[in-house]
């Protein structure tokens, strides 16, 4: 595949999907305008902030978050659906 080729693949997902970009650490890198509409976030909302903003409070203090954070993202544990929560404290799946 020629870079040509993932460069339009990867405008392609940003126009039709929500994606957020996170650092390693889980802090919030960038998002796009599908996602922070579908959040109810502004993009200077987000950025700098941890991946945790979006996790419900008992979620949050959880093993099983934990595990999640601290595992390679191949793993099972990263990619498990979970509900995220918008801005306003609404949940989404």
């Amino acid at each position: 595949m020629s870079l040509f080729d993932m460069t339009g693949q990867v405008a392609a997902i940003n126009r039709s999907q929500a994606v957020i970009e996170f650092a390693l650490d889980g802090t919030i890198l960038t998002a796009n305008e599908n996602f922070l509409k579908t959040m109810g976030y502004d993009l200077d909302q987000v950025h700098g902030r941890h991946h945790s903003m979006f996790v419900e409070p008992g979620y949050r203090e959880s093993t099983q978050y934990k595990r999640f954070l601290g595992c390679p993202l191949k793993t099972s544990d990263a990619v498990a659906a979970r509900s995220s929560v918008r801005t306003r404290g609404s949940a989404t799946f």
